[in-house]
């Protein structure tokens, strides 16, 4: 039960710490296969390798014992494949890969330009001086 929590928590810490994109750039890739085999390599060392050793035993490198852990391996393939989705999906927001600095700059200028061309100024300044002339009429 706890070792089916822990990636959950692991996550958790990452994230407050900033350490996802330290992580995602150790790699440099974005290939779905970088996220499973970001889970690969967290089950060879947490499962087979890390637990056995932090209590006290030996790594467990057995065809019995990497049977038996097989679940396990699926697990951890989804949570790396689903870490790398959502961190490359939460990136291409920030900073398209396939857009340079140039590209990105402009269409945040045009999207700025676009904003206060559009109705949102108009409907906050009525907004605003009906929130100013109401009070005055009901007195």
């Amino acid at each position: 039960m706890v070792v089916a929590t822990l990636p959950a928590h692991f996550t958790l810490v990452m994230a407050t710490g900033g350490v996802l994109p330290r992580v995602a750039r150790l790699v440099g890739a974005e290939s779905a296969a970088t996220g499973l085999s970001y889970g690969f390599l967290w089950w060879i060392l947490g499962a087979l390798t890390l637990f056995p050793l932090l209590l006290g035993g030996a790594p467990r490198w057995d065809a019995a014992t990497l049977a038996a852990l097989f679940p396990s391996l699926i697990g951890h393939l989804s949570y790396g494949a689903a870490l790398g989705l959502v961190y490359y999906a939460l990136e291409s927001r920030v900073s398209p890969w396939w857009l340079t600095r140039g590209q990105v700059e402009a269409e945040r200028v045009a999207a700025r330009r676009a904003q206060v061309l559009g109705s949102a100024p108009a409907l906050w300044t009525l907004i605003t001086l009906t929130a100013l002339t109401v009070p005055l009429l009901i007195e």
